[in-house]
């Protein structure tokens, strides 16, 4: 089976994380990382957005975030919606294949 990936590290929005960045009554998962020249580095996804939805599905948390990414069909667009510095935008990401673990 081969699964979507988006070349990002995901972190949970923790009580810390909201209150640092002033996110407030806000859902979702917050970028920590992203893979240069991976598939959300070419889409224009940015450390510190903060990922809603996924093709119009919520991303609650970061388990969520990571199994609708796996379940995206690789070389389809998937459409983020995303918070940057609290305004939403909306990012069209191909997606990309996920690398086999080394070894």
């Amino acid at each position: 089976m081969t699964r979507g990936w988006l070349g990002i590290e995901p972190q949970e929005l923790t009580p810390e994380v909201v209150v640092a960045f002033a996110l407030q009554n806000v859902d979702g998962v917050l970028i920590r990382g992203v893979l240069k020249d991976g598939p959300a580095d070419h889409a224009g996804l940015h450390v510190r957005d903060v990922v809603q939805e996924i093709d119009g599905r919520p991303t609650r948390d970061g388990p969520a975030l990571l199994s609708q990414i796996a379940a995206l069909t690789p070389g389809q667009q998937a459409t983020l919606k995303v918070l940057r510095d609290r305004k939403p935008i909306e990012l069209a990401v191909i997606v990309g294949k996920r690398p086999k673990p080394p070894g």
